[in-house]
């Protein structure tokens, strides 16, 4: 499965990826978008401008935000954590716990 980067709202393919592999299995989980240096500096340019925007909301707008993006979170929040286990070679309840201190 490929992992595309996510610049400034909108997914982005790449030429060029790299296989993420499980620690143990070495199972191939992922094949990760390997960004240029044009990819970065597009997507610093987009941080900036977002947070320029984020500034100008009220502590109330950005709050609201994030606790969308919270519960969003916390709707997958297995998923996350399966990802970190095989990822980091973690017991599934120590990945769990690591969800649950994000989230």
């Amino acid at each position: 499965m490929k992992k595309h980067l996510y610049i400034n709202g909108s997914w982005k393919s790449v030429n060029t990826y790299k296989p993420l592999y499980a620690p143990y299995s070495e199972e191939t989980l992922a094949e990760i978008a390997q960004g240029t240096e044009e990819d970065v500096k597009e997507a610093v340019t987009a941080a900036k401008n977002a947070m320029i925007k984020m500034n100008k909301l009220s502590a109330y707008d950005r709050a609201t935000i994030l606790e969308k993006v919270a519960q969003k979170m916390d709707e997958r929040r297995e998923e996350f954590a399966e990802i970190i286990a095989k990822e980091a070679a973690k017991p599934i309840r120590a990945a769990r716990g690591e969800v649950d201190r994000t989230v």
